[in-house]
């Protein structure tokens, strides 16, 4: 389900979520549109809020390049976390 949503002001990141203001928005999809722009279908992982944005391409390599660093920022606290676990059942 969609919900459209319409902001006055100046957008925040592509990692904001417009409704709830967390910065857990992901991208589910997205697609190139030509003349510098990107079409771009994000979620919200706190209140699953959709929204589409047209971003250009050098804002949306930004938002890929941190959501990528945030992706293996959890991976590695997820290894640590395994190592914790596996340290503390001996």
């Amino acid at each position: 389900m969609f919900r459209r949503l319409f902001h006055r002001g100046p957008a925040p990141g592509l990692h904001v979520c417009l409704c709830c203001g967390a910065p857990f928005v992901c991208p589910v999809e997205w697609h190139a549109l030509g003349g510098g722009e990107v079409w771009i279908l994000l979620r919200c992982g706190q209140c699953q809020t959709w929204r589409e944005v047209t971003a250009t391409t050098p804002m949306a390599e930004r938002f890929s390049a941190a959501f990528e660093f945030a992706q293996s920022e959890i991976r590695a606290e997820l290894r640590q976390l395994a190592r914790q676990r596996l340290n503390d059942g001996r």
